[in-house]
């Protein structure tokens, strides 16, 4: 988002005052994350472009969320997963899919069936399903016809929650 409200060097001089601002005021221990959106077409040239620099990123991200048919999902979030599990290796930072989703979750079997099939495939080390609010939820309640099918996904040996980590 943001990609016509400025230019690229105005974005990353905007990324670069805030983050010396916000360590200049003592706020040190954040974990800053470069997460453009869903593309399906990212390359080294065109993620580069806002990309703030490695001395200023510590993880890379996507925020992904599920509009249109599975199959168009499933292969947009795989091609720039593979790409950016590429450039965090060279790079040697972290990856996570920084928001992801499917609003009011229409598939029942989506989170084994979609979520869980991708997050295994690639090196991530967390992923976050975005809002529940009064125009849509994207996390399911007891009730939702998804919940069974999310329980398994809560249940899944590579999957914690946060009252699983010890810290």
């Amino acid at each position: 988002w943001g990609q016509k409200l400025c230019t690229d060097e105005e974005y990353k001089g905007l990324w670069n005052m805030l983050q010396d601002y916000l360590n200049s005021r003592g706020l040190n221990n954040l974990l800053y994350s470069y997460s453009p959106n869903l593309d399906g077409n990212w390359t080294e040239e065109r993620y580069n472009k806002r990309y703030p620099g490695d001395d200023r990123v510590k993880l890379l991200g996507e925020d992904a969320y599920q509009w249109g048919a599975e199959a168009d999902y499933i292969s947009q979030v795989s091609k720039d997963l593979d790409f950016l599990t590429s450039f965090t290796k060279k790079h040697n930072k972290l990856m996570a899919l920084t928001e992801c989703g499917y609003q009011n979750i229409p598939d029942k079997t989506w989170w084994t069936g979609v979520l869980e099939k991708i997050t295994d495939k690639y090196p991530i080390c967390y992923f976050l399903l975005w809002r529940n609010d009064a125009k849509g939820y994207f996390a399911p309640n007891i009730t939702d016809h998804s919940a069974d099918d999310f329980m398994k996904l809560y249940h899944a040996k590579k999957t914690l929650f946060l009252n699983e980590i010890k810290i």
